[in-house]
């Protein structure tokens, strides 16, 4: 039987949040389509989490301390330009959203709303890095001041 695109399931899914009761909520949103997943409860267990699992997508929270997500977001971003990362937030400012895209957040989505995390999420085979439309952007020059208040 040939498997559809459809079909296909994302390797892995590190799953970042200091709340265990969200980190289960995206994990039930999302279980069937990935393989496995990975958990970290902050920003600096994302990066050592990240490094060693290599994960297909991050979902990643900005409030968290003491390593908040922006900051987490810009070192897996310094080590791994090609990493996808989808910040998964209840701010919703402008502010944020441009700071994550700084970045370099493959997509901002609210809390409120985790279904849209399914449609973002897709095995790598579904979207050639080429046609992504973040493809074509240049990676900012210099980090810039992440320091919102969460």
């Amino acid at each position: 039987m040939n498997k559809t695109l459809n079909d296909k399931k994302i390797g892995k899914v590190l799953i970042v949040d200091d709340c265990a009761q969200m980190r289960q909520a995206i994990r039930s949103t999302v279980e069937d389509l990935a393989e496995d997943f990975v958990e970290a409860d902050g920003g600096a267990a994302a990066v050592r989490a990240y490094l060693q699992h290599k994960p297909d997508w991050v979902t990643l929270d900005l409030a968290m301390r003491p390593v908040d997500g922006l900051s987490a977001l810009w070192e897996i971003k310094s080590r791994d330009p090609q990493a996808r990362v989808l910040v998964l937030t209840s701010h919703d400012t402008n502010a944020f959203r441009q700071a994550a895209t700084l970045a370099g957040a493959s997509d901002y989505i609210l809390k409120d709303d985790l279904e849209k995390i399914r449609e973002v999420i897709v095995p790598a085979s579904a979207t050639p890095a080429s046609c992504s439309p973040r493809a074509a952007e240049p990676s900012p020059a210099g980090r810039p001041d992440t320091s919102l208040s969460l």
